[in-house]
């Protein structure tokens, strides 16, 4: 909840999970509280935010001669829209609001081709969007501000993609002999889809092999810095020599 000492603010979205794929509506309502005096503003907005975060690192003098790296931390809006609520006219500049509740209705579309939402919203780098609430008040007071997160994906037409559909094999071999071969039956998956592969092991020379892990990785670039994370580990069961594994991993996102 935003507020200041005499009024508070909330944002109720049309759904719980505050998920949202680029093309969709994103609709709600926008409560204001005035708990103690009249609130003067000179108009109140909704607006829906896409913003870029990334660092970068260069050198500044330590004041000894030396240097030291220091990090620069950028953010960058792509995308805006904005929603009056309220806003003044030629012959009202400002409005008065007394001690009470008030609400507000609101429909803000997301475009097409939208970048998709990546790590937390404090984190850099980052794409990260947002519903922010202005109460824009007199040039000499500050304005109350009030931030939504929400987590935004573009929405993809694999059938747009025949590729993605294609069976695919991928192939390993490293120094000691021993060889991987994974199978996929396809590589696009949507939301809520298993994704189902077979891994081949040859290890000729027998080498002991403790374990093996699984990881399915998220890679992506924002300006210059390119950054991977892990979305999904697991550990196999031991497979033998010349076995096979079949394994379904469902995607959720």
């Amino acid at each position: 909840m935003g507020n200041d000492n005499s009024s508070a603010i909330t944002i109720d979205v049309d759904r719980n999970n505050l998920f949202y794929y680029s093309g969709e509506t994103v609709s709600g309502i926008v409560r204001l509280n005035i708990t103690e005096e009249t609130l003067e503003t000179r108009e109140i907005y909704i607006s829906l935010i896409g913003e870029i975060g990334y660092t970068t690192t260069r050198s500044a003098l330590n004041g000894k001669g030396g240097s030291l790296p220091r990090n620069e931390y950028y953010k960058i809006q792509f995308y805006y829209k904005k929603v009056s609520l309220s806003e003044s006219s030629i012959t009202q500049q400002e409005f008065i609001y007394d001690r009470g509740r008030y609400a507000w209705l609101f429909q803000i579309p997301l475009i097409d081709n939208l970048p998709p939402t990546i790590n937390q919203p404090d984190i850099f780098p980052r794409v990260r969007y947002f519903l922010q609430v202005v109460i824009d008040k007199s040039w000499y007071t500050s304005n109350i501000k009030y931030k939504k997160y929400l987590t935004v994906y573009p929405r993809v037409n694999l059938l747009e993609n025949p590729q993605c559909l294609s069976p695919s094999i991928f192939e390993f071999e490293n120094r000691t002999d021993i060889k991987l071969k994974a199978t996929f039956n396809k590589l696009g998956y949507v939301s809520g889809e298993n994704i189902q592969f077979t891994l081949e092991i040859q290890n000729p020379r027998k080498v002991l092999i403790l374990h093996s892990n699984l990881s399915i990785l998220k890679c992506y670039q924002i300006e210059k810095k390119i950054d991977e994370c892990i979305v999904y580990k697991t550990i196999l069961p031991k497979i033998t020599s010349g076995s096979k594994y079949t394994k379904l991993l469902k995607d959720d996102r």
